[in-house]
């Protein structure tokens, strides 16, 4: 309703002759790829292949965003709408001489040809019987051509019924466009962040500077590469970004460069997100990595099965990114919070974390415990169960709520910070501290201790002895 009204709005002021571009030197490219981005859960919802492709990878042209922006939604939005299940949309970006060239494709139901005059008049419908399967006010395209010829350019459209609709918007180039002094030659769609699809920043801004070597590594596991782009874009001047296509690639990259935190697609070929996230958890070395889940599901079983995975944070397409980016900044700063509390003061000092005192008084027991038990290799999550008088659930529940770790990650984190501090001390050789701290297999030992640490015992010896 909201966008009906500003529709009408402005049409009403062009009619009125009181409506103005703020034209300004943008990347059409740039501005393109990052619209289409934001239909992708759209398209995900109906299982249909959203593209974009561009034969260059910058055209600077001059245009109103906000107009722009109104023009291509409507555009995308219709071949989203009108496409079946399991058919394409195609949105490129191309130069012909002077002028700038957008298309939108699609394999939808296409518009009979005695109905291509009418189709840019106002209040004009393909389908206006009472049946019909899709709603609309039939404005937006009329909207659209208003706008595209306020532009100084052109709106066309070519349709072969049964087979598909293609829309051609043409933009004016100037000739020196490249070479103006003022060109902003990466403009971001309006009121979004400067940045664009390839993670670089408007030529008018400050650059916006890369991570730093320390900073956290983010894996990004999705299939849709413009949606991949998208969160590597916004993510890359924080964060190391790692991408895998699918849950197969994404073990593969985990047992070889362990993440600080994993976003992952729900729906995914060979693997999708839930089968990898219940993999990740289910494993003793990276179950405590945290996870992300992204889904166009919007059920509420969608989202009590992402959490009995054990995922982190469900989050549902199409995401607010600022939500996003806060869910990312929070987990991670989380995950080194309980780290730098079970690293330096549980292991030894228990009394010291700065909790409530049930939480306290729960941790002290769960510390004695496994401390009593440290050496011993058949020491479980069963066990530790029955030792503290819960059960196995009950365990999980009252642990994750108090440390944020799971039972056999607790165990785990306080094995290897005690194998740590006998490293430290010089205390035996690397197979005997193994052993010491309930290891059967000192080359297993030494994988998870590489992995807690990022390095291997013996130089966590060299270096901190």
């Amino acid at each position: 309703m909201q966008r009906l009204i500003d529709q009408l709005f402005d049409l009403s002021r062009l009619e009125a002759g009181r409506m103005k571009l703020r034209v300004r030197r943008g990347d059409l490219v740039a501005f393109a790829h990052e619209v289409v981005c934001s239909f992708v859960p759209m398209a995900e919802r109906k299982q249909i292949t959203l593209r974009f492709q561009s034969e260059a990878d910058h055209l600077p042209v001059d245009f109103d965003a906000e107009a722009l922006l109104s023009v291509v939604c409507n555009l995308l939005s219709n071949a989203v709408k009108f496409t079946p299940e399991g058919g394409r949309v195609l949105v490129t970006v191309s130069r012909t001489g002077g002028q700038a060239v957008l298309q939108v494709r699609d394999t939808g139901q296409g518009i009979p040809v005695q109905e291509l005059p009418r189709i840019f008049d106002r209040f004009f419908q393909v389908d206006s019987s009472a049946t019909r399967k899709h709603e609309g006010a039939g404005i937006g395209l009329s909207l659209a051509k208003e706008l595209v010829t306020l532009h100084g350019g052109d709106i066309r459209v070519e349709s072969e019924l049964g087979f598909g609709t293609t829309f051609f918007v043409t933009l004016p180039v100037d000739a020196d466009a490249g070479a103006a002094e003022e060109a902003t030659v990466t403009t971001a769609l309006p009121d979004r962040s400067p940045v664009d699809s390839e993670g670089k920043a408007p030529a008018d801004e400050t650059p916006v500077s890369g991570p730093s070597k320390a900073a956290p590594t983010v894996l990004l596991v999705e299939d849709n590469a413009d949606v991949r782009a998208y969160l590597r874009s916004h993510l890359s001047s924080t964060y190391h970004v790692r991408e895998a296509r699918n849950g197969v690639e994404a073990l593969d990259q985990v047992a070889t460069h362990r993440p600080d935190l994993i976003i992952s697609d729900v729906m995914m070929p060979e693997m999708d997100g839930l089968e990898l996230c219940r993999t990740l958890k289910a494993g003793e070395a990276l179950g405590d990595i945290p996870f992300i889940l992204l889904t166009a599901k919007a059920g509420e079983a969608d989202a009590v099965e992402g959490f009995e995975t054990g995922a982190d944070a469900y989050i549902r397409k199409p995401f607010d990114l600022p939500e996003l980016l806060a869910c990312v900044q929070a987990l991670i700063e989380t995950r080194r919070t309980l780290r730098r509390r079970f690293s330096r003061e549980v292991v030894v000092r228990p009394t010291g974390i700065a909790i409530t005192s049930e939480e306290e008084a729960f941790l002290k027991k769960a510390c004695a415990l496994v401390e009593k038990y440290l050496s011993d290799p058949t020491f479980n999550v069963e066990v530790f169960a029955q030792e503290i008088g819960l059960s196995k659930s009950q365990l999980t529940r009252r642990m994750r709520a108090s440390s944020g770790l799971t039972p056999a990650v607790f165990v785990r984190h306080m094995r290897l910070e005690r194998a740590a501090q006998l490293l430290r001390q010089d205390a035996g050789r690397i197979s005997q501290i193994a052993y010491a701290v309930g290891f059967n297999d000192p080359e297993h030992f030494s994988k998870l201790f590489h992995t807690h640490f990022g390095r291997s015992p013996s130089e966590y010896r060299v270096n901190e002895a």
